[in-house]
C-alpha cells in the first residue's frame, strides 16, 4: 500500500447523505472524492475501482459490509457513487443496525480499474447512520387518536341502567329448585316414616353422600333411630383419618401393596428420594435400575478409550470427544473447541451478563445465545482471546492454532504465499474445502473436500455483548498476537467461497480450533 500511495492520492471532496424530497429514506448515501496523482493533478477521465467497506465499533472493528464500484472520473478528477447500491462483496446494507454504532468507512483504490485494491484511510461515520435510522420513524404513530384503527364504538354502548341486574338473588329469573334432604329436616317434629327414611337414605347413598349415624338421629314426635333402619350397610368405617382421598396432596405411612399395574398420568415425584428394588430392564419402556446404568456407561467408556487410542478422536479435560482430521503435515481436530475447563482442571469463567463481557480484560467464555443445550453441539463454545492466551484451552499436547498453522493450512488447499501472508478475503475456493455440505443458510454451504467441518457459529461483539451471525459466519482466533489490544483470526462467510484474514479485538468471543503438535 505504501509503493502505491507514492503514485496517487485520493482527495476527500463530499461523503454525506443525498436525498430527494420523498417520503422514503433510500438505503444508500452518496460518497465523492477527487483523485489525485503524486503531484497533486487530478486523475481525469479516467476508469478506476473502489471497495467501500462499513466497519463496526472502531477502524480495526468487524465488516458488517463490504461492497465494490467501477467509477469514472471527470474532468476534474471527481467520483461520485451512492454507497449500498454496488457489487456487494459481503453483508446486507438494508440490515445494518445504524443505532448501535460507531460505524467507520474504509476506502481502498486500484486507479487500473483492476482488483489490486490499496487502501487510502478509513474514517468515522458521523451523519450517515442518524440519517438511516430516522427511517425507522416513517411509521411511528401520529399521536391523533382519530389515525388509530380498531378504536371501540361508544356510540353503541347500552347506556339504559334500568334492565341492569340489582344483585338480588330473587331478582333473577329461572333461578334453581333447591330442595335437598338435611339435619334439619330430619329433625323436624314431622311424622316421618321408615318408609320415607329408607327413601331418602338411599337417594342420599346413591348420591355418594357420607352419611353417619348421627345424620339420621331424630328427635321429637315419631322420631326414628339409625338402629331402628332395616337393610343397613355394616361395618361402617367412621374414622376420616387414614382415608385416601382423591384430590389434592396427602401423606400415607407404611408400606402400601398393589396388586395389579397402577398408572400415574402425572409422573412420580419422589421428592429427591430413591426408588428402590427396581429390576434389571427386560422389556422396551421398562426402568433401568443402577446396575444396569452402570454396566452400559463401562461399555462405553472402553469404546471410547479404544476410539481415542486408535487416533480417529481426542478427548478434552470435560470429558468431550473430537473427529480429528488429517489435512497435509497437520492433524487438526474436526469440530470446534466446547471445553469449559482448562487442561489443568480449573474452570474458565463463564460470563454471561453483556455489560460483565463488554468489560473483561481477562479469560472467560460463553455458549451463543447463552443457551447451551441449543448451541453446544455443533457449535461450541465462544472464548475470548485471553482465554486463548493462557495456552491452556486445549487438550494436552494440542495448541489452539496461530496464524502461521492456519497460512499452512490454506497454502496446502491451493492458495499461494503471497495470497496466504494478505490480509481480508484471499484465495478462490479454498472457504469452501473448509465449509460442511450442511448448516450454511442462503446456499452457503461448501463441499468439504478437506475434512474440516466448518460450521458457523457466529460470535459475541465486544463493544455490547450481544450475539451475531449464527448460520451465516464462523470467527476463529488465532494464537497470535495482533498487537496491544487485537489478535489475529479467520473468517468464513454464507456469501463467499476465500477465507479471510484480519485482526480484532481480543474481547470478541469467537470459536476456537484446535491442531496438534
Amino acid at each position: 500500500m505504501k509503493a502505491i500511495s507514492r503514485f496517487f492520492s485520493v482527495s476527500l471532496f463530499l461523503y454525506s447523505f443525498s436525498f430527494p424530497l420523498m417520503s422514503q429514506v433510500p438505503n444508500s448515501f452518496t460518497y465523492q472524492a477527487v483523485v489525485r496523482n503524486s503531484s497533486g493533478m487530478p486523475l481525469v477521465n479516467q476508469e478506476i475501482s473502489l471497495r467501500i467497506s462499513i466497519l463496526k465499533g472502531d477502524v480495526f472493528g468487524t465488516f458488517v459490509y463490504v461492497e465494490t464500484h467501477i467509477a469514472n472520473t471527470n474532468q476534474f478528477g471527481l467520483i461520485t457513487k451512492n454507497i449500498g447500491e454496488g457489487d456487494v462483496v459481503n453483508g446486507i446494507f438494508e440490515e445494518i443496525d445504524w443505532s448501535h454504532g460507531p460505524f467507520f468507512l474504509k476506502v481502498e483504490i486500484d486507479i487500473s480499474g483492476g482488483t489490486n485494491y490499496s487502501e487510502m484511510g478509513t474514517s468515522q461515520l458521523l451523519s450517515v447512520p442518524y440519517a438511516l435510522y430516522a427511517k425507522e420513524s416513517e411509521n411511528g404513530f401520529s399521536g391523533d387518536y382519530n389515525d388509530l384503527v380498531n378504536k371501540p364504538d361508544f356510540f353503541n354502548w347500552d347506556n339504559n341502567i334500568l334492565d341492569d341486574f340489582s344483585g338480588n338473588y330473587n331478582d333473577l329469573n329461572n333461578k334453581p329448585s333447591i330442595s335437598l334432604i338435611n339435619d334439619a329436616n330430619i329433625s323436624s317434629s314431622a311424622l316421618w316414616s321408615s318408609f320415607k327414611i329408607s327413601n331418602e337414605l338411599s337417594n342420599k347413598l346413591n348420591q355418594s353422600d357420607a352419611y353417619t349415624k348421627t345424620n339420621l338421629q331424630t328427635s321429637g314426635q315419631g322420631s326414628v333411630h339409625y338402629n331402628n333402619i332395616t337393610n343397613k350397610p355394616s361395618n361402617l368405617d367412621e374414622n376420616k383419618t387414614d382415608d385416601i382421598i382423591i384430590t389434592g396432596n396427602q401423606t400415607i405411612d407404611g408400606v402400601k401393596t398393589f396388586s395389579n399395574t397402577t398408572v400415574f398420568s402425572n409422573g412420580i415425584n419422589t421428592s429427591n428420594k430413591n426408588i428402590v428394588n427396581v429390576a434389571y430392564p427386560v422389556n422396551l419402556n421398562d426402568a433401568a435400575n443402577k446396575a444396569y446404568v452402570d454396566a452400559l456407561e463401562t461399555r462405553i467408556e472402553n469404546l471410547e478409550n479404544l476410539i481415542n487410542s486408535l487416533g480417529l478422536t481426542v478427548k478434552d479435560i470435560d470429558e468431550n470427544f473430537y473427529k480429528i482430521v488429517t489435512i497435509g503435515n497437520q492433524i487438526w481436530m474436526a469440530e470446534d473447541l466446547r471445553t469449559t475447563k482448562y487442561n489443568d482442571g480449573n474452570s474458565i469463567p463463564k460470563v454471561t451478563d453483556n455489560d460483565e463481557w463488554l468489560s473483561l480484560n481477562s479469560p472467560a467464555y460463553c455458549w451463543y445465545m447463552n443457551n447451551e443445550a441449543a448451541y453446544k453441539h455443533p457449535y461450541g463454545a465462544l472464548y475470548n482471546w485471553y482465554a486463548v492466551n493462557t495456552n491452556k484451552l486445549c487438550p494436552l499436547t494440542w495448541h489452539v492454532a496461530s496464524d502461521a498453522d492456519w497460512k499452512q493450512l490454506e497454502m496446502v488447499l491451493g492458495m499461494s504465499q503471497v495470497e496466504a501472508d494478505n490480509d481480508g478475503w484471499r484465495g478462490t475456493d479454498q472457504g469452501t474445502q473448509l465449509k460442511n455440505t450442511t448448516g450454511w443458510n442462503n446456499n452457503g454451504n461448501g463441499t468439504n473436500l478437506s475434512g474440516f467441518t466448518a460450521v458457523p457459529g457466529g460470535l459475541r461483539d465486544w463493544d455490547d455483548g450481544t450475539f451475531y451471525w449464527v448460520g451465516l459466519y464462523v470467527h476463529w482466533w488465532t494464537g497470535t498476537e495482533a498487537g496491544s489490544s487485537e489478535a489475529w483470526d479467520r473468517d468464513l462467510y454464507y456469501g463467499n467461497d476465500g477465507i479471510f484474514r484480519y485482526y480484532n479485538n481480543k474481547k470478541y468471543g469467537m470459536s476456537v480450533r484446535c491442531v496438534k503438535d
